[in-house]
């Protein structure tokens, strides 16, 4: 840290915010270093399993974006189009909801 600061002289005129940052970087690289030496002592079949595991999270994560880009998209649109939002979510009041939408006699009979 202090190398890449260009000296002590220099590490100790950092802010405590500038320090932290260096700090943080540090860590990030260690953790790297020491995760690739780990990996590399596990057995083939071992390596096979952590690789899958990592896949799946990014899929989830990936999955969970998804769901708030779309969340975000479509409460941009009721904001822009002044669509009250509390009437668009079934949760909130499922029956009502569904016996408006719904053109079906029989459903709104069951609704209510």
């Amino acid at each position: 840290m202090i190398k890449n600061a260009s000296g002590k002289a220099k590490w100790n005129g950092l802010s405590e915010g500038e320090r932290s940052e260096q700090k943080a970087a540090m860590l990030e690289q260690l953790v790297i270093k020491l995760g690739k030496e780990a990996f590399e002592l596990l057995s083939d079949d071992e390596k096979h399993v952590m690789k899958l595991f990592i896949w799946a999270v990014c899929v989830c994560y990936k999955d969970l974006n998804t769901v708030w880009g779309g969340y975000a998209a479509v409460a941009r649109w009721w904001l822009e189009n002044n669509v009250d939002q509390q009437q668009q979510h079934a949760g909130n009041n499922a029956l009502n909801i569904i016996t408006l939408s719904t053109p079906c006699p029989s459903a709104q009979t069951l609704c209510h």
